[in-house]
């Protein structure tokens, strides 16, 4: 097991509305993305071998397609590449969740905020985000990225 596993393992995956087998299949694919350091060429092969296993058709919850324009299978150029960026966004999720839990073991940051690119790709509901806040508050709600291919980052302060 790795050191992202147990937070991987939290990941309750309910943005998917995908059989059980299949959501489980979600976490050792973060997993390996994580130990690798895959890139989206890695991610694009994972995805493709996970939904031609599967042999049903991708589907995200209602809830998680409205929360954000990108989270629409139908925007990418294929439920592949949805599902790679997908993946991207649970590993980078998981790193920062991982990092979080080390600042707080080390005492020495107490305080987080948002960043964002704001430029012309970032959306609009990034670009009005902005938190901060003590580092207790950080979960999987408050870490980005919050959208899959969201590009907003993560600050500790002392």
């Amino acid at each position: 097991m790795n050191i992202y596993r147990p937070i991987i393992d939290e990941f309750d995956l309910s943005e998917l509305d995908m059989p059980d087998a299949f959501r489980e299949a979600v976490r050792p694919a973060v997993e390996y993305l994580l130990d690798t350091h895959a890139s989206f060429s890695v991610a694009i092969r994972m995805a493709a071998l996970m939904l031609e296993s599967y042999r049903g058709q991708l589907r995200v919850t209602d809830a998680f397609a409205a929360a954000h324009p990108e989270n629409v299978i139908s925007m990418y150029s294929s439920p592949d590449v949805f599902l790679a960026f997908y993946l991207l966004m649970l590993a980078a999720k998981a790193y920062n969740l991982y990092n979080v839990r080390a600042e707080q073991k080390a005492g020495v940051c107490t305080a987080f905020s948002l960043s964002c690119a704001e430029d012309n790709e970032s959306c609009f509901l990034c670009r009005e985000k902005y938190q901060a806040g003590p580092i207790s508050a950080c979960s999987y709600q408050t870490v980005p990225p919050f959208h899959v291919g969201c590009r907003c980052g993560l600050l500790f302060s002392k």
